[in-house]
């Protein structure tokens, strides 16, 4: 009878330990692939490439968006005739107050009587004050004009440009910028005003 009770009570303990054996493993392993994994980072979308041949690229950066436009001459009554570093016409300001191009588009325009410049879509773009100081459309300090010497200088205090009584203008390191023909010291401030607002490029000592 005992005989037969251990044998019931092995029977009972293989039952519990089920078919699990210490030689493979935790059992608890077995219930931990339900615990979600996160998801992968999204790859990185392949970028959209264009390829273009030696040739192409050049032909897209030699185009002239002026191709096709011819020159015009500027009024006679014109208040300055403006020529580039290379005594090239460049612009002009029109006895009104209208600065074009050499092909005649409009850059924008200065108000002879106030002193004030806008943009060719006629936005307000800033003025010149009795002081001879600059100022941007937010009243923020452009540059500066010192009538004394006809200096050119920027908020900062750095000369930039300077204009003779011939109206040669001539960069901070004495780089030849270009001429205003016509110019009078009496239009000193007409002048700054496209040199800051209007046109700045012609203020670059970089040629090109």
């Amino acid at each position: 009878r005992e005989k037969l009770q251990k044998e019931r009570n092995m029977d009972e303990r293989n039952k519990f330990r089920g078919v699990w054996s210490p030689q493979i493993g935790n059992p608890s392993n077995v219930y931990t692939s339900w615990i979600p994994k996160p998801k992968p980072p999204p790859k990185d979308p392949e970028p959209i490439t264009q390829s273009f041949t030696v040739e192409e690229i050049v032909e897209i950066v030699s185009v002239d968006p002026y191709e096709g436009q011819q020159e015009v001459q500027p009024p006679s009554n014109a208040l300055f005739n403006i020529r580039g570093r290379n005594s090239e016409y460049r612009s002009y300001i029109a006895n009104d107050g209208e600065c074009c191009d050499k092909y005649g588009n409009t850059l924008g325009y200065i108000n002879l009587d106030t002193f004030e410049a806008g943009s060719a879509d006629m936005d307000y773009l800033g003025y010149c004050d009795s002081d001879h100081r600059l100022w941007n459309a937010n009243d923020l300090p452009i540059g500066v004009l010192d009538p004394g010497l006809v200096e050119l200088r920027d908020h900062n205090g750095k000369p930039v440009g300077k204009l003779t009584n011939a109206g040669e203008l001539s960069g901070h390191y004495g780089t030849y910028l270009g001429q205003f023909e016509g110019f009078t010291f009496y239009e000193m401030k007409i002048a700054a005003l496209y040199l800051f607002l209007i046109d700045p490029g012609m203020l670059s000592e970089i040629s090109g």
